[in-house]
């Protein structure tokens, strides 16, 4: 007897999907797409429209290094598929608190253990004079003798714990997410930066005052960037070589379509980042975000780590080998009691809350404002966030999503959701900002309701 998701692999709902997304090209939503549905057994979609590069009017190449003019997608180009990667990094950090491989003996029992954090991040330890225990409130008048704004502190008050780093709800925000963090990087008064561009790799990029209370709302920010320090720390090895060895190698994804450094054998196979215009006529401009971005193969320098917040570049196929792994709680990765308790509440318990709107935004070219991450169909019962990265929804949302499925995005406009309770999932993936356009939030969200349709027909 074929299973409920096999409807989902029907030759009408194949091309109801191919549809939807040539639709989105011809509009000029993004140039080109990939897009895979899958349940516990098998892929059952995997597609792609548009193109991978656009042709360049002057004839000569773009500023994203492939050598690709005016290629079509293909199901295996590669993307820098951004914050979507972030639920590899917390099945990793996962794995090392299963597995006994942290240096202090920490375990999963000890998410809420300040003591225990702070041996591995000595930063955190309240009064250690770290930027990450402060909590900015504005600014000073004036600048400092190296022509800087001056940010007014508080000491936080809050320990941070580990189960903050997994959940976002450590007080830290992201370059756009409002006035205080965004100026820290771009100061509305052009004035000296006092931080460099995360893309650089420095941890001091990263070494921010919190925006937030720690331990009071989620704030989407560099939360991820110290759990992936505390991995780093903890075990002894670097992001790119536990991604590897505890994800890649045994769900056998290759390095070719997925992989935490740029190498010089991928160049040839990326596809090209785009900004979107208000240009009809030139809807999109070649944009060089991605080469922005430090990456190496092994152990970065000190005062370097790989971009936890960003940390692997895959084709959408080779990534949803990954989301299938997750949704059918693939026993080469973690227990199954691990699962069930990474894809539960993680803030149940807590008095931490999720803002409305989700993620605010002072740099409109990189995201738009997002209120909900998927809209529920009751304000009541909106999205909480567990130990997978992921929002996990709390009650049905306007596309048909059930309580209990959990998604996320990245910055270039991908989009991943897992349903287990229907058992199936998707990702789409473009290369193409800002982030959360209205397009391509309600291009995800037809694509949802397509799916769920189909499934009760």
């Amino acid at each position: 007897m074929a299973s409920p998701t096999s409807k989902l692999a029907a030759p009408a709902t194949r091309t109801a999907i191919q549809k939807l997304f040539d639709d989105a090209t011809t509009r000029s939503v993004a140039p080109g797409y990939q897009f895979v549905v899958f349940d516990r057994q098998a892929i059952l979609v995997n597609g792609v429209s548009g193109y991978s590069s656009l042709p360049s009017p002057a004839g000569g190449g773009r500023p994203h290094p492939a050598p690709i003019n005016g290629a079509k997608m293909k199901p295996d180009h590669i993307h820098w598929i951004m914050s979507a990667g972030k639920l590899a990094l917390s099945v990793v950090a996962l794995i090392a608190l299963e597995r006994g491989l942290t240096s202090n003996g920490m375990t999963i029992a000890d998410l809420d253990d300040h003591d225990k954090l702070v041996e591995i991040l000595p930063e955190f330890r309240l009064g250690s004079g770290s930027l990450v225990t402060k909590v900015i409130e504005g600014w000073e008048a004036g600048h400092d003798a190296e022509g800087r704004k001056i940010p007014k502190l508080r000491d936080a008050k809050t320990p941070v714990t580990l189960r903050m780093l997994f959940t976002h709800s450590s007080g830290l925000g992201i370059t756009w997410d409002g006035p205080l963090t965004t100026q820290m990087y771009f100061p509305f008064d052009k004035s000296v930066p006092l931080k460099k561009p995360l893309g650089t790799g420095l941890i001091d990029s990263f070494t921010l005052p919190a925006i937030v209370e720690p331990g009071t709302e989620v704030r989407y920010g560099y939360s991820p960037d110290w759990l992936s320090q505390w991995l780093v720390r903890s075990t002894g090895r670097n992001l790119r070589e536990l991604i590897n060895n505890f994800i890649l190698k045994p769900l056998e994804i290759p390095l070719t379509e997925c992989d935490v450094h740029l190498r010089d054998d991928m160049l040839g196979n990326m596809s090209g980042v785009y900004q979107r215009t208000d240009d009809a006529q030139n809807p999109f401009k070649p944009d060089d975000y991605s080469r922005r971005f430090f990456t190496c193969e092994g152990m970065p320098p000190p005062g370097y780590a790989h971009l936890a917040s960003v940390p692997l570049m895959a084709s959408s196929q080779a990534y949803s080998v990954f989301l299938q792994a997750t949704l059918k709680h693939d026993v080469r990765l973690l227990s199954e009691s691990m699962w069930t308790l990474a894809e539960g509440d993680a803030l149940a318990g807590t008095n931490i809350k999720l803002p409305v709107p989700r993620i605010s935004t002072a740099l409109p070219a990189m995201s738009h404002e997002l209120k909900y991450f998927a809209t529920p169909v009751d304000p009541t019962k909106a999205g909480t966030m567990n130990l997978l990265n992921t929002e996990l929804a709390m009650g049905p949302t306007e596309s048909g999503r059930p309580a209990g499925s959990y998604g996320w995005a990245g910055l270039l406009n991908s989009y991943y959701m897992i349903d287990p309770i229907n058992g199936f999932g998707y990702m789409w993936s473009s290369q193409c900002r800002p982030w959360a356009s209205p397009e391509a939030l309600e291009l995800r969200d037809e694509l949802e309701k397509l799916l769920y349709r189909a499934l009760t027909e």
